[in-house]
């Protein structure tokens, strides 16, 4: 009896033991884990073996774009990570940009750089229309979010030989303009307008000031404004163009001056016809039966007529140019033919130095002079043309004379005997001859006098038949 009873104790001791090992396996199987399911943490506890088994055990809904770590089929331990992230539906815009994704990105800019966008610094981004910041995390939401970029656009201005630049989020050129306290007059020339749509990235403007330019005409001033580049564009949009030979100052082609003013002058031009008399040519010939030095009028020749075309140039009403156009003979002039005598008469006349025949006899102006008077003040000039000396009894005469007459014999009452040895300046409107002296015996002369050239005369071909 005392057997079977220790028998039914260990019975009942390994019954214990069993079920105490069961429950030991069941509290073995029981695990604690970390759930994040898109960012949201829980703690669970499970008995599944692998992860496959949480997901069903807990019923978690799964799409086949989810991410699961650790894959599917790993054990669990205690302590365990579950991570299952699903794609953020979102819509991206820049301007006409625009691009649809699904993304495990969370971060805002993130999310735009993978759309291709770039963000600038002053770039302005919002979700949902609520500006955010470029890190901003995403929500996982069903629904698409908008996510929006309204971009800066850095304005490259330039005026003149000045340029500047700004960024600004404004989407229309005049807007930014305006906000930059940059006023632009009617006057003034942009590109592009200022109605310009402002899309981001960089725009280059381009801004001319006018400038006011008074136009003086007829003794008015036309005050205006303009970006015009050249005086001839100005004078065009104020409505007073330049016409025939009417000018500018400064010229057409010139840019606009430095002091604002610019000056018409209208010309005019008037034709007119100046007759003149057109005097007739003389003609000499020589007459055998006239005495030398004596001439006769054969014929005695006719004026003709030239006329001029003038043109008369007026500025402002003032002439200022008087310009010949053509000139034409109407009646060509008859030359006029003088006879000059070759006849030689050998004639005799008494002198207080005697009685003296010669051949030819003129009037002239008399002037001595000597070595040392010969009207270059502290010069002397010994000798004659001719190579004698200077001293009474040789004379000068003008050098068109002295051709001829070198040589010749003359008498001058008040003078006496003498040859033609030098040359001299003579006087432009008379026949002339400088009488020479020595500078001891110099005698000052300063009359008319007459020269008579003695016998027997030179040859024809040495005669001077006209006196100049």
């Amino acid at each position: 009896m005392h057997i079977s009873t220790n028998t039914h104790v260990i019975r009942r001791i390994a019954v214990l033991l069993v079920i105490l090992g069961v429950f030991l396996i069941v509290l073995s199987l029981n695990k604690k884990i970390t759930l994040r399911i898109n960012n949201k943490t829980s703690q669970i506890n499970t008995f599944a073996i692998s992860v496959a088994g949480v997901i069903k055990e807990k019923n978690i809904p799964l799409h086949t774009t989810d991410k699961i770590s650790p894959p599917l089929k790993t054990w669990l331990w205690t302590d365990k990570v579950i991570e299952i992230q699903s794609p953020i539906p979102v819509v991206t815009k820049r301007g006409e940009q625009q691009c649809s994704i699904l993304t495990y990105n969370q971060i805002a800019g993130n999310i735009l750089s993978e759309c291709g966008m770039r963000l600038f610094p002053a770039d302005i981004v919002s979700l949902d229309d609520e500006i955010i910041n470029p890190d901003h995390v995403l929500e996982y939401k069903d629904e698409p979010q908008r996510l929006v970029i309204s971009p800066s656009t850095e304005l490259i201005i330039t005026e003149g030989n000045t340029s500047y630049s700004f960024v600004t989020n404004e989407n229309n050129l005049g807007n930014a303009l305006k906000q930059k306290g940059i006023e632009i007059l009617p006057s003034d020339q942009i590109q592009p307008n200022l109605r310009s749509h402002l899309q981001g990235g960089n725009l280059e403007v381009n801004i001319s000031r006018s400038k006011e330019i008074q136009i003086v005409y007829k003794d008015q001033i036309h005050k205006v404004r303009t970006t015009a580049k050249t005086v001839g564009e100005v004078l065009a949009e104020a409505g007073l163009t330049l016409e025939g030979l009417d000018f500018s100052n400064p010229p057409e082609n010139n840019p606009l001056p430095s002091d604002g003013k610019i000056q018409i002058h209208r010309v005019d031009e008037e034709i007119i016809l100046e007759q003149e008399a057109k005097p007739f040519p003389i003609q000499y010939q020589p007459a055998s039966d006239i005495e030398i030095d004596k001439q006769i009028v054969i014929q005695p020749g006719a004026y003709g007529l030239s006329v001029k075309r003038i043109r008369i140039t007026y500025l402002d009403g003032e002439i200022v140019d008087r310009v010949l156009d053509a000139e034409w003979t109407a009646k060509e002039p008859e030359t006029r033919i003088i006879g000059y005598g070759t006849k030689i008469n050998i004639q005799t006349v008494n002198t207080p130095d005697g009685p003296i025949r010669y051949w030819r006899m003129i009037e002239a102006y008399a002037s001595s002079y000597s070595p040392c008077r010969s009207g270059i003040p502290n010069k002397c000039y010994p000798n004659t043309s001719s190579g004698k000396p200077v001293q009474k009894g040789v004379i000068a005469v003008t050098l068109s004379w002295y051709r001829y007459m070198k040589g010749m014999s003359v008498y001058i009452p008040g003078y006496g005997f003498a040859t033609i040895e030098d040359v001299g300046a003579g006087l432009p409107d008379r026949n002339w001859v400088d009488l020479g002296y020595s500078d001891d015996d110099w005698v000052g002369w300063g009359q008319n006098v007459t020269i008579y050239f003695l016998a027997p005369p030179p040859p024809p071909q040495s005669i001077m038949w006209i006196l100049d």
